[in-house]
């Protein structure tokens, strides 16, 4: 793990710290909770999160399934459904705005125009009675103001920039009649047709092969470097985050754990989840990480599971599969330490190893 800690920063500041001063997006204290509809009880699925993005930046969010990237995600523009989501405390400053607390016809203009999303999964996102090329047009014209005609050539070029074979005829068809990999990528095309300030993936590249996989996070580099856009990535797979981001938030139970230089933290990971995380990784190829080639070895993985959102655990929501924790751990929940970042950029993580 890395290196010991030389101060604390607690709450929103403290992993605001360690994003872009005055970026595009600016997150402070989000918390969103759930209400069971049985007992009215709340119980939150993301708590405190806090991180900057600046425009021509990408900063990817890492995690296991359940620990709240997706309903962070979703919280943003304000798209989780009402109940069972709780209101969203916090603020979301989106170039000023607080999109928290705008009016919903206001969201309206930016959801698909200034703020691309590219949902998890496509099969129930796109709608199974509208043609692909319509659908992709449609985002067009409404922020955009385009002629049908320019809308529909837009939406084909589109199709053909994320790597679709035939683009004019598959603009004609139906979902349903594309393959999983090539819904994800007319997802992908949609969130990119506006040309967004923000793009925020959920797993954009989960069902794509890896030749694709990285022509498309070429694709979205090339956007927001190109358009001075920023993307906010969301995956398990640190493969990617490496191949991707500037920064890596990784989060577990609903918190940022640990947040820094993306090749800080996938050096030298400063909290005992991040490390767990690193290591479920399996060798490239054989002999690699140490290990001799044509040896068969067990791939590590972190004991037990994510907590559930009513059954997190006292203390540190971690300690029950952590193998450093001691009796601390168990009963009091650690703030964000500020760590030494090779990078010479700020660097959190929410461990006691990390106190001075």
């Amino acid at each position: 793990m890395g290196g010991a800690a030389d101060g604390v920063t607690g709450g929103a500041e403290g992993v605001a710290a360690a994003g872009t001063a005055g970026g595009l997006l600016d997150v402070r204290g989000l918390t969103v909770g759930f209400m069971r509809a049985d007992t009215l009880e709340t119980a939150n699925a993301v708590e405190d999160v806090s991180f900057t993005l600046g425009r021509g930046e990408t900063l990817c969010l890492v995690g296991e399934s359940g620990c709240g990237k997706s309903v962070t995600a979703l919280s943003l523009p304000r798209l989780l459904p009402s109940p069972p989501a709780v209101p969203a405390k916090g603020s979301v400053l989106f170039d000023g705005d607080d999109l928290l607390r705008l009016p919903e016809s206001a969201l309206r203009r930016i959801r698909g125009g200034r703020i691309g999303m590219i949902f998890q999964d496509p099969m129930t996102s796109l709608n199974p009675v509208l043609r692909v090329g319509d659908q992709m047009a449609e985002a067009l014209r409404l922020h955009k103001r385009c002629s049908a005609r320019e809308a529909a050539d837009a939406a084909v070029a589109m199709l053909e920039r994320v790597d679709i074979p035939d683009a004019a005829e598959r603009a004609r068809d139906f979902p349903h009649r594309l393959s999983g990999g090539m819904r994800q990528r007319v997802m992908i095309g949609m969130a990119l047709m506006c040309s967004p300030d923000l793009i925020v993936a959920d797993e954009p590249t989960t069902a794509l092969d890896v030749t694709v996989q990285k022509r498309i996070l070429s694709l979205m580099r090339e956007l927001i470097t190109g358009s001075q856009s920023a993307l906010l990535l969301i995956t398990h797979d640190l493969g990617v985050a490496a191949q991707a981001a500037d920064r890596v938030a990784v989060m577990y139970a609903g918190k940022i754990v640990e947040q820094g230089s993306a090749r800080a933290v996938l050096a030298a990971p400063g909290h005992p989840y991040a490390e767990g995380l690193l290591r479920s990784r399996p060798a490239l190829a054989a002999g690699a990480e140490g290990s001799p080639r044509g040896r068969k070895e067990r791939l590590f993985a972190i004991p037990g599971t994510v907590p559930g959102l009513w059954s997190r655990p006292a203390g540190c929501a971690f300690h029950p599969r952590c193998p450093y924790r001691f009796s601390r751990c168990e009963t009091e929940a650690p703030p964000l330490f500020s760590m030494p970042d090779s990078a010479g950029t700020a660097r959190l993580a929410r461990c006691w190893l990390r106190e001075a």
